[in-house]
């Protein structure tokens, strides 16, 4: 990993030595995620075959393509008895997958599907170890082999509320770095924008709806990427770096990328170590503070 600092924003990447998992402390690794740190896990390495992933090349559309769910991948083959046993239906993601990416052919499939299941397991392992007191109630890996340029800024939201506390993990499978921007925490802009919003719609909105009209607030549409004025931290992640961040607190930007996996756990919000860090009650918190008048950057030097 290579960051390049902003000056008039918080440093909250943390790096955690894990070259030997045995000896990473993994209740400092809870603590700084939960807060909304970026964790580094220096000297970590997957195994996998950088080669030949390095050949595999996904389209962008359709969606589940650009971001292919490969437990459900996994998860389908499995019903259906293993790979191509029996022949696939013509319906489904692995039958998209072989026809659309690998043009039919099976050998190179069967290649893309063991490093899958390989990776998978590796990260979830990974996640079990770093994280041994969440209770997951779902695993969900995303796996992105499309190009990705200039997203805009943003904290993650979703098209309707989800109340669970997630895990995510993102692993560089590409032969090239992948390049993030990332800017203000969702604490800093609730207090700078919060006041910016419509105060009926503040006052009956769900967290979740919040958060979406916080992203237009603060950093504009999609249209205005890169030019939003805001400042952010620029950061190259290595073919093989691993890290860590909760995407619903950490504002960021895929600047370029093409390989790449994460993974996005549902846990149980009883099973963190602090619930107050949840993004619903960090929302709440804002909702019932009296309007001020702010800037990220004022709120940030404070």
């Amino acid at each position: 990993m290579r960051l390049f600092k902003h000056p008039e924003l918080e440093d909250y990447f943390e790096e955690v030595e894990a070259g030997d998992l045995a000896r990473v402390d993994s209740d400092r690794v809870v603590a700084a995620y939960e807060s909304g740190k970026a964790i580094y896990l220096r000297d970590f390495r997957l195994d996998y075959d950088r080669e030949f992933l390095s050949s595999v090349e996904f389209p962008t559309e359709p969606k589940t393509l650009k971001k292919l769910p490969s437990h459900a991948m996994l998860a389908e083959l499995e019903d259906l008895g293993g790979l191509l046993r029996p022949a696939l239906p013509d319906t489904g993601i692995a039958a998209l997958v072989l026809r659309e990416v690998f043009a039919g052919d099976k050998r190179r499939f069967r290649a893309f599907v063991e490093q899958v299941r390989a990776i998978n397991g590796q990260l979830k392992t990974l996640c079990e170890r770093l994280f041994p007191g969440y209770r997951p109630l779902h695993h969900s890996m995303t796996w992105r082999f499309s190009e990705t340029l200039n997203e805009n800024l943003h904290v993650d939201v979703y098209r309707e509320d989800l109340p669970d506390h997630h895990l995510r993990l993102f692993v560089n499978l590409d032969d090239a770095p992948r390049i993030w921007n990332v800017s203000w925490n969702l604490d800093q802009m609730l207090g700078a924008h919060l006041q910016d919003l419509d105060p009926e719609f503040v006052r009956q909105a769900t967290p979740g709806r919040i958060c979406h009209d916080l992203n237009f607030a603060v950093f504009g549409r999609v249209s205005e990427a890169g030019r939003d004025g805001q400042p952010r931290h620029v950061v190259f992640f290595d073919p093989g770096d691993v890290w860590l961040v909760d995407s619903r607190k950490v504002s960021h930007q895929v600047l370029f990328g093409r390989r790449a996996v994460s993974t996005d756990f549902a846990i149980r919000v009883d099973s963190m170590a602090d619930q107050r860090q949840h993004y619903y009650r960090v929302v709440e918190e804002h909702r019932q503070r009296p309007p001020r008048r702010a800037n990220p950057r004022e709120a940030s030097a404070s």
